[in-house]
C-alpha cells in the first residue's frame, strides 16, 4: 500500500511539472503578445474585453453547477462508471446552459444595461459559456484520471489559438477592437469544445441520469455561490474601478492582474495534480504522507509568489509601458491575495472529501460581501490601487473561516496549521522588504538571489530527489 501511494504521489508530482510546464509556456506566450495587444487597443477597449471574461468566469460556475467539484467523490463512490458520470455532468450543463441562454434572448435589452454589454456581446457570451462549460469539465474528467496529456493539449491549444485568432480578427476589425479580443478567445474554444462533444459521443458518455445529477448536485450546488462569491472576489473589483473609475482605470488594473495571474495558473496547474492525489490518500487514512508533502508544496508556491513580486515593475513596463505604470501599487497585495487563495484551498478539499459543502458557501459569501462592500465605500476615495488591498483583506478573513470549519465544525485535524500560515506571513515580510526597493532594481534582485539561497539549501534534499526521480 505505501509503494502504491508513494507511486500515486511520483505520478502527481510528474503531472504537476508538466502542468506547470505548459501553463508557463502558455503565459509566456501570453505575456509576450500582450505588449502587442496593448499597444493595437485603447485601454477602453482592454478594459471592455475584460469586463466581458469577468462576466463570463461567474456566469460559466452557474452553466456548469460547479458539477466538476463532485468528480473528485464520484470517482470514488462511483468504481467503473466514471466516464459515464461525466457524461451525465455534461448533460445537466447543457440544460442549464439552454435555459440561461433563452431566458437572455427573450430579455436581451434589460440584461445588455445590467452586464453594460452590447445585445451582441451577450450572445458571444451565450456561445461561450456552452464551449467552456463543455471544456471545464473535460479537463476536471483528465485530472482525476491522471490524463495530464490530454489537459497540457487543451492548454496549448487555447494559448496559440488565443493568439491567432486575435491577431486574425485584429486585421479585420478597425472600430471597436474589444471585438478582436472577446472573439479571440471564443473561437478557439469553439472548435476546442466541438472535438471534446465529437470525442465523447464516441466513447458514449453522454447520458440523461437523475440518479448522477441528484448526487452531483448535492455535492457541488450549495459551492456555487462559494464559487461565484470567490469570482466576485477576483472580478468585482474590474467591475466597479469599471463603473467608478471609467474603463482605462480597469484596463490598467486588469493587466496588472493578468500579470499576476500567472502565479495562479501556475497554483490552478499545482492543484489539479495534488487534489487527486489527495483525495485517493486521505480516504485511506494516510495522512502522515499528506503532511510530508505539503511542506515542501507550499514552499514552492511561496516562491513564486516572491519571484512574481520580485520581478513586478519591470514586468508592468514590458508588458503595458509607461501609460500602465500606475498599477504597479496593485501587485503585491494581489499575489499574497492569490497566496492566502491557494493556502485556503488545503482547507476547501476536506470540505468536499466529507460532502459538507454547505459550510464552505456560507464563508466565501460573507468574504465576498465584505470586499464588495469595501470596494464601493473605498474606491471613488483612493482609487483603484485600494481594490487590491480590499481583496487581500476579504482572502485573509476566507483564510480564517475555512480554518474554522474544519477544526472546529467537522473536528478534522491533517495539517500542522501554523507552518501553513507561516509561509503567508514570511511572503509577507519579503514582499514589505521588496516593495520599499520597488524603484532600486539591484538591491531587490539581490534580496531575491538571497531568499533563493535560502530555499534550497533548506530543501536541497527534497529537490535532488524529484530530479533524480524525474529522470
Amino acid at each position: 500500500m505505501k509503494k502504491s501511494k508513494q507511486t500515486g504521489i511520483e505520478n502527481a508530482f510528474k503531472a504537476g511539472v508538466w502542468y506547470s510546464i505548459s501553463a508557463i509556456a502558455a503565459k509566456s506566450i501570453s505575456i509576450i503578445t500582450t505588449p502587442i495587444f496593448t499597444r493595437l487597443m485603447t485601454t477602453s477597449d482592454y478594459g471592455i474585453a475584460a469586463t466581458f471574461s469577468s462576466w463570463y468566469s461567474i456566469f460559466l460556475i452557474i452553466c456548469t453547477a460547479n458539477l466538476s467539484y463532485s468528480h473528485s467523490r464520484a470517482k470514488i463512490d462511483f468504481p467503473g462508471q466514471f466516464t459515464r458520470y461525466v457524461g451525465a455532468t455534461h448533460t445537466l450543463s447543457y440544460f442549464i446552459t439552454g435555459i440561461l441562454t433563452i431566458v437572455a434572448i427573450i430579455f436581451i435589452a434589460p440584461i445588455s444595461n445590467i452586464l453594460d454589454m452590447s445585445p451582441t456581446l451577450i450572445i458571444i457570451l451565450s456561445i461561450y459559456l456552452f464551449s467552456g462549460g463543455t471544456i471545464n469539465i473535460s479537463q476536471s474528467e483528465n485530472r482525476y484520471l491522471y490524463d495530464y496529456k490530454k489537459n497540457i493539449f487543451i492548454t496549448i491549444f487555447t494559448t496559440i489559438g488565443t493568439v491567432a485568432f486575435t491577431f486574425l480578427f485584429l486585421g479585420i476589425i478597425g472600430d471597436e477592437r474589444y471585438y478582436a479580443k472577446i472573439l479571440g478567445f471564443v473561437a478557439p474554444a469553439v472548435v476546442l469544445a466541438v472535438w471534446i462533444i465529437i470525442s465523447e459521443i464516441k466513447k458514449h458518455a453522454f447520458c440523461i441520469d437523475f440518479k448522477y445529477w441528484k448526487y452531483g448536485l448535492r455535492i457541488s450546488a450549495p459551492l456555487i455561490f462559494h464559487t461565484i462569491s470567490l469570482n466576485v472576489l477576483t472580478q468585482a473589483d474590474r467591475i466597479v474601478i469599471n463603473k467608478v473609475c471609467g474603463s482605462e482605470a480597469a484596463g490598467i488594473y486588469s493587466l496588472v492582474y493578468q500579470y499576476a495571474m500567472l502565479i495562479n495558473i501556475i497554483l490552478n496547474a499545482i492543484n489539479e495534480s495534488w487534489n487527486p492525489w489527495f483525495h485517493d490518500v486521505y480516504n485511506e487514512g494516510h495522512r502522515d504522507l499528506i503532511n510530508k508533502n505539503i511542506t515542501p508544496l507550499n514552499a514552492f508556491v511561496a516562491y513564486i509568489c516572491i519571484g512574481c513580486i520580485t520581478i513586478g515593475p519591470e514586468a508592468i513596463m514590458i508588458l503595458g509601458g509607461e501609460k500602465y505604470i500606475a498599477g504597479q501599487g496593485c501587485i503585491i497585495p494581489i499575489v499574497l491575495g492569490l497566496l492566502a487563495q491557494f493556502l485556503f484551498s488545503h482547507y476547501i478539499i476536506i470540505e468536499v472529501h466529507h460532502k459538507q459543502t454547505q459550510y464552505t458557501s456560507f464563508g466565501t459569501i460573507l468574504a465576498a460581501a465584505i470586499n464588495l462592500g469595501l470596494n464601493i465605500a473605498l474606491i471613488p476615495i483612493f482609487g483603484f490601487t485600494c481594490a487590491a488591498y480590499t481583496t487581500l483583506f476579504a482572502y485573509l478573513v476566507l483564510y480564517l473561516i475555512h480554518l474554522y470549519i474544519t477544526r472546529r465544525k467537522l473536528k478534522v485535524h491533517v495539517y500542522k496549521d501554523r507552518k501553513i500560515f507561516g509561509v503567508f506571513v514570511a511572503v509577507s515580510l519579503y514582499a514589505i522588504v521588496s516593495g520599499l526597493f520597488y524603484n532600486f532594481v539591484i538591491p531587490r534582485y539581490a534580496l531575491f538571489v538571497l531568499v533563493t539561497v535560502i530555499i534550497g539549501v533548506k530543501f536541497k534534499d527534497v529537490l535532488l530527489d524529484k530530479i533524480r526521480k524525474g529522470r
